[in-house]
């Protein structure tokens, strides 16, 4: 808690301490602070919230403690005339504000690193992908192979990320339906037969599946 509210909820709870005589039927404030140093004050700390927020409760005629928004509406419709209560609730409204500030802080803070986490590992994640990439398609251009073999990874990759067993057996039997062979050259003409092509699709699989990291 922040030293201003903490010193706003100390100023709270002793004023209903001394008029508690006042409060006939509220919830009971049972410590001294005058009596207590700044350290036994400290270990004291949640009984002191827990009972200041049971008799501000009480003065606002509810069941539970309401959010700030609410307790301001409450104490601007019941608390207008009586300066005293009203300024002691006014004063407790901003600790409560406070440590709803300090909640949005915390969590906003959680939330930003969860983000920030994810942002990373996603940002990985896709190098690793274009290591992955590079690194095999060099090797498999490196055997002159008439196929696209960046297409041909990538989709194998993102089939993998569904179906992995299932992707890879398809890779090592028939690589072509990834990426589909180059059967003609530039000018049209077909570059080998459909017996050929299909040796060559059994002959990518086989290199694929023996292929060393």
């Amino acid at each position: 808690m922040k030293e201003a509210a903490l010193k706003n909820l100390l100023d709270v709870y002793k004023s209903l301490y001394t008029y508690k005589d006042l409060l006939k039927g509220a919830p009971e404030t049972t410590i001294n602070l005058d009596a207590l140093s700044a350290e036994d004050i400290q270990k004291h700390l949640p009984i002191i919230q827990q009972q200041t927020q049971a008799v501000i409760t009480y003065l606002l005629g509810m069941k539970q403690l309401p959010d700030t928004p609410t307790m301001l509406a409450r104490i601007n419709q019941h608390y207008t005339a009586d300066d005293f209560w009203r300024r002691l609730l006014l004063s407790y409204a901003e600790v409560a504000q406070s440590s709803d500030d300090d909640v949005f802080n915390s969590q906003r803070e959680e939330v930003l690193a969860e983000g920030k986490n994810l942002f990373n590992s996603v940002e990985n994640y896709i190098q690793q992908r274009r290591n992955i990439i590079q690194r095999f398609s060099a090797k498999l251009d490196e055997q002159k192979f008439p196929i696209d073999s960046k297409k041909l990874l990538t989709n194998y990759l993102n089939m993998a990320e569904r179906d992995p067993e299932g992707a890879w057996k398809l890779l090592i039997s028939s690589p072509a339906s990834f990426s589909p062979l180059k059967t003609s050259d530039a000018s049209g003409r077909s570059s080998f037969s459909p017996s050929q092509a299909v040796k060559i699709n059994h002959t990518i699989g086989s290199f694929i599946k023996n292929l060393k990291a």
